[in-house]
């Protein structure tokens, strides 16, 4: 068990960051036109047949502004705006013959887009809180703040796919029924699907570690075996009672038969060891000074005096 979480360890680790790089690359769909991120958008359609929309032919939807389509990248995009929403309403200049799904249902695809965006955004907060946490795990402190800041990562990402989803699939059937070929973004929209999936297995995994990685509830003694248990096995290596060594000095050995033989009405603290007072206790030749102030009544052996 020991060495499988420890080859476990770095995977939940390479998983972790892989997730985070996920995230920030659907976070920034549409930023950039340079390298393989010119190639992730949200939704294309052809907009040569709006009048009112500002890119003429294949146009993409990107988290950050419209585009068009040059060589299989994005490319003269509008200007750029963070969260910028799915809503040919919006978008376009006039609503000539933009599908009446998006005029009549403009707020919902509007707020499906921004909140979707906004829910990422939380989302990728959390779980760097959760990543650095993850880091200073070895040095005990503020490891109790990892697991509200994943689960937290994990909700709010897993809410956001599912609202940014909804958003551009629902827009894909309207343009379709309209007459206009329209496709979906592949590499974000599977991006996004495997950041979710990738948080989730990463929880079952981080939560195996962490269950495994406690020792057992149960009190044991330094060498594994309970105090209860040793203590019996000690008091039975002695024969008798007589057998057990007497520490004047201290108060350790209390015999289970004074227990037993303790007056009814005591009060429970009497069975403590601390509440109890050794008599001194005298040789048949020796005799007893005045100075002595201890009484000593001979009809109640010594052991059995309480007080």
């Amino acid at each position: 068990m020991k060495l499988l979480r420890q080859l476990l360890k770095p995977v939940a680790l390479i998983i972790l960051l892989g997730s985070l790089l996920t995230l920030v690359l659907t976070l920034i769909t549409g930023s950039t036109n340079r390298s393989i991120m010119g190639r992730f958008y949200w939704l294309e359609t052809d907009c040569s047949q709006y009048p009112g929309a500002p890119i003429s032919g294949r146009c993409r939807w990107t988290s950050y502004n419209l585009c068009g389509v040059s060589g299989g990248k994005n490319s003269g995009c509008t200007s750029s705006s963070a969260g910028y929403a799915f809503s040919p309403k919006d978008n376009f200049s006039n609503t000539q013959n933009v599908p009446r799904a998006f005029i009549t249902g403009r707020n919902r695809f509007f707020y499906m887009s921004r909140i979707g965006w906004a829910f990422e955004v939380i989302a990728l907060f959390f779980l760097l809180c959760a990543t650095l946490v993850f880091f200073v795990y070895a040095l005990g402190f503020l490891k109790w703040l990892f697991w509200p800041f994943y689960v937290l990562a994990l909700l709010f990402m897993a809410v956001s796919a599912a609202i940014l989803t909804a958003a551009y699939v629902l827009g894909k059937n309207d343009f379709s029924n309209a007459g206009n070929r329209t496709t979906l973004g592949s590499r974000a929209i599977s991006t996004l699907w495997i950041t979710v999936g990738a948080l989730i297995f990463n929880l079952f995994l981080l939560t195996f570690l962490a269950v495994t990685g406690h020792p057992k509830s149960n009190r044991t003694s330094k060498y594994g075996r309970s105090g209860r248990a040793l203590g019996a096995e000690k008091a039975n290596s002695y024969s008798s009672p007589e057998d057990r060594p007497v520490d004047s000095t201290s108060y350790t050995d209390v015999d289970s038969s004074d227990r037993q033989n303790a007056p009814a009405g005591r009060s429970r603290a009497f069975k403590f060891n601390f509440f109890r007072r050794t008599r001194p206790q005298y040789k048949p030749d020796q005799s007893i000074t005045e100075n002595d102030d201890t009484l000593i009544n001979d009809s109640t052996p010594a052991h059995n005096a309480y007080v």
